[in-house]
């Protein structure tokens, strides 16, 4: 009876409709309200058009994502084999780079 007092619907609207035709109707209230979120989200997103940077992408989900939505895919997606490979690439590219640091301060104080 709730929900049907949420669509404006009367109490003898109500007894009056079929389960069928409630739920029908239900969704189409629901859907409904969805749609005017998503045209306030709209809205609000043209009007900050003007103040933004040249060049910047904000995106209608950069400023709400709502419950109905689906989450965003990621990007990209490393397996455990490429995340290993690129943590030990790391690990070495560290020891190269401190490796050159220790030699030009070697360098430098050898000019000295």
């Amino acid at each position: 009876m709730a929900l049907a007092g949420r669509m404006g619907w009367s109490e003898q609207q109500f007894f009056r409709s079929s389960l069928r035709y409630f739920f029908a109707a239900l969704a189409g209230h629901r859907r409904n309200e969805q749609e005017a979120w998503e045209r306030a989200r709209w809205q609000s997103w043209l009007s900050l058009m003007p103040y933004l940077e040249k060049g910047a992408n904000l995106e209608l989900h950069d400023l709400a994502r709502f419950p109905w939505e689906p989450e965003p895919a990621p990007r990209f997606v490393l397996d455990e084999a490429t995340l290993a490979w690129l943590e030990k690439f790391s690990e070495e590219a560290d020891i190269i780079h401190d490796r050159m640091v220790a030699e030009q301060q070697a360098a430098a104080n050898n000019a000295n």
